[in-house]
């Protein structure tokens, strides 16, 4: 699915997950934090933001802290489906 998305993106064919898959999905994932930075910024809603993070592989797994509170939002895509997790901490 993310090949598909990339290729769609950068305009080339891609086929399997390398170097240049990975780092486009971190530029997508820049890409939403940015926006949702800009949209705070507009509300008048003071965050930080974290860089974001890509996990790459089939056995994986993460730990998020249980003291804040995570947001999950799925997407689906002609090509399938995936989800970005964000956990959301007050700033000081």
């Amino acid at each position: 699915m993310i090949c598909k998305i990339v290729s769609n993106m950068l305009g080339e064919t891609h086929e399997k997950i390398d170097d240049q898959v990975i780092d486009a999905v971190g530029e997508i994932a820049n890409m939403v934090a940015g926006g949702a930075k800009a949209s705070a910024q507009e509300k008048e809603m003071g965050f930080n933001i974290s860089l974001p993070n890509v996990t790459v592989g089939e056995k994986h797994s993460h730990a998020v802290s249980s003291e804040f509170p995570t947001v999950v939002v799925p997407f689906t895509t002609d090509h399938g489906d995936f989800t970005i997790e964000v956990c959301v901490k007050a700033s000081k």
